[in-house]
């Protein structure tokens, strides 16, 4: 009975044995016939994916061989090459945008010239009497303040005592706008001169024309005629402050006046002093020249300020630039800022000129 047993259980293990190694055999060969299709399946991938680029790189080949092929071939190459020109057009056009922003951050203008935003101006070389920029150089403006350069000239003829005394009246004071004379204060007529030019007093300027020994109608005369010597055709005078807007000239018309007007050393003096005191009968004076090139590194020779409403900011000065002389005029300057910026601007430009342009004007 025990070797029965035996027998059994020793049958029953290499049953299990049996079974055991089939079912190892048969996994293995499942396993294998996996693999061989997951090999089987990238190959073919593989090979598609090298057979469409090489349809693709056919394609460009061809492509590029079109020209000679046809008409069709010719029109392919055309676009490609329109593609480049687009390309090459469009960096172009990038960089002058980038040039032209630099230049109006910097104040010029695509072509390198001053941008400006008054009305008028022109940079004068009274030397060669040539014109080396010019905005509507001929228009009518009115010229306020900048009056007072013509009223001084004509009070230049009579030859006045600088050092008599004159009183003012109420009439001087009256509607004479921002003043620091009173009615009764006693002041030397240089004084005068020196508040009129130097600060635009038109207390002072009045005071000037009533003492100068010739009637106020006459002096308006002299005025005009003397504007009409210089050649100043489109300047008009209406009375000696530039309170009136009827008092009008043109920037090209006023530079010719303003380089005159530099060769009389007292009103080159005067209008290139920064600082001035004197004392009146009131007491102690002290004046800031409102031209604010005197107070920078420009070599100023004279100037004047100007600015009612009808008018705006105005400004003209004669400076000493590049080893020359020139004549800078702005009319219609939107801000009180602006007139001395865009003529620094022009001056600038100008001193920087090798040699001198021909006139250039604008709208």
């Amino acid at each position: 009975m025990d070797r029965l047993c035996r027998r059994i259980r020793r049958a029953s293990c290499w049953c299990i044995i049996l079974l055991l190694a089939a079912a190892l055999t048969a996994g293995s060969a499942s396993a294998r016939r996996h693999h061989h299709a997951k090999s089987k399946s990238h190959a073919h991938s593989t090979r598609h994916r090298h057979s469409s680029a090489h349809r693709v790189k056919s394609r460009r080949t061809s492509l590029q061989a079109a020209p000679a092929a046809g008409p069709g071939g010719t029109q392919l190459a055309g676009a490609k090459r329109h593609r480049h020109v687009s390309r090459a057009y469009a960096s172009r056009r990038l960089r002058r945008h980038r040039r032209g922003r630099e230049l109006a951050f910097l104040g010029f203008d695509s072509t390198g010239q001053p941008r400006l935003r008054s009305r008028a101006a022109i940079v004068y070389d009274p030397d060669s009497d040539r014109v080396l920029y010019a905005k509507n150089p001929d228009q009518r403006l009115p010229i306020a303040s900048l009056t007072k350069i013509m009223t001084a000239l004509v009070l230049l003829e009579t030859q006045p005592e600088w050092d008599s005394v004159v009183a003012m009246t109420r009439e001087d004071i009256h509607d004479a706008s921002r003043t620091r004379l009173r009615a009764g204060e006693r002041i030397r007529k240089r004084d005068l001169l020196q508040l009129a030019l130097m600060v635009s007093d038109n207390a002072a300027t009045r005071a000037l024309v009533r003492t100068s020994g010739i009637a106020h109608d006459e002096f308006l005369a002299r005025m005009n005629a003397r504007a009409r010597a210089l050649g100043m055709t489109g300047t008009r005078f209406e009375e000696e402050t530039g309170l009136d807007p009827g008092n009008v000239s043109s920037v090209r018309d006023y530079a010719r006046l303003m380089a005159a007007a530099c060769k009389y050393p007292l009103v080159a003096e005067v209008t290139s002093t920064p600082h001035y005191e004197f004392r009146t009968s009131r007491g102690a004076h002290v004046l800031a020249n409102t031209d604010r090139l005197l107070y920078g590194n420009y070599d100023v020779m004279g100037g004047k300020t100007g600015f009612i409403n009808e008018a705006g900011y105005c400004f003209a000065t004669v400076v000493r630039a590049a080893g020359r002389q020139l004549v800078s005029v702005v009319l219609g300057a939107p801000t009180k800022g602006t007139r001395f910026l865009e003529t620094a601007r022009l001056i600038d430009w100008a001193g920087a000129v090798s040699q001198p342009l021909q006139a250039r004007s604008g709208n």
